[in-house]
């Protein structure tokens, strides 16, 4: 992936996980927390690997 790639996907990414908590704060029931949960867990996580990465190809 190279550099502008890394950065369009890491700041989808963190929308991701901004709508995962949002979804999580609105919930009415426990499976919609839960989705919002590991939304923004696997958001925090892919934007981690981004960073690990540094933009290069794996």
């Amino acid at each position: 992936m190279n550099t502008l790639s890394s950065w369009i996907v890491g700041i989808l990414m963190v929308v991701m996980g901004l709508l995962g908590l949002l979804f999580t704060s609105r919930a009415e029931d426990t499976d919609a927390a839960i989705m919002g949960i590991i939304m923004f867990g696997f958001a925090v996580f892919f934007v981690f690997r981004l960073i690990v990465n540094g933009g290069r190809d794996d």
